[in-house]
């Protein structure tokens, strides 16, 4: 057997994949055994367009917009496939960035003011910063809005 992870890439911004059906049954991890020669039909994708969508500002220690900084949406400990759901933005010049297509359920938001690209989505980073940042609950098609002080890396290793 060979087992495989469904996933939709290219999607709208605001979209996300709700679930994995083959047959009747549900996938909730998306992992799918395939057995030598065997013919998989009826797997099906059901899409939302109703990603959460997280607008966010960021400001420094004295209250003043902070450009540059990334902002990582951490879903919550116990959300399958964690680590693929991690999203993540650049502030602008005015401290602001948008998130889009956030899956429902928890999540943890912090604003690094430096931190090596890709290195939220190691499950060291995850569990290192899990009582960080601000938390949020993601509800289909909800639009949030958050003001988060930047988080400096002090020795870590991300």
């Amino acid at each position: 057997y060979m087992t495989y992870s469904v996933s939709a890439n290219g999607l709208p911004p605001d979209a996300y994949l709700k679930r994995v059906m083959l047959g009747r049954r549900n996938l909730p991890d998306r992992k799918l055994d395939v057995g030598p020669g065997s013919l998989v039909d009826g797997l099906e994708l059901f899409i939302s367009m109703g990603g959460g969508r997280l607008e966010g500002v960021v400001i420094d220690e004295d209250q003043r917009p902070f450009a540059g900084a990334t902002v990582v949406a951490i879903p919550g400990e116990d959300t399958p496939r964690r680590a693929r759901l991690v999203n993540a933005a650049t502030t602008d010049q005015l401290g602001r960035c948008t998130i889009l297509g956030l899956v429902p359920g928890p999540y943890r938001v912090i604003a690094f003011e430096e931190i090596e690209a890709g290195s939220y989505y190691e499950a060291d980073f995850l569990q290192a910063y899990n009582n960080k940042g601000e938390t949020l609950e993601v509800e289909e098609y909800s639009e949030m809005e958050l003001t988060l002080t930047v988080q400096t890396l002090k020795g870590d290793s991300f």
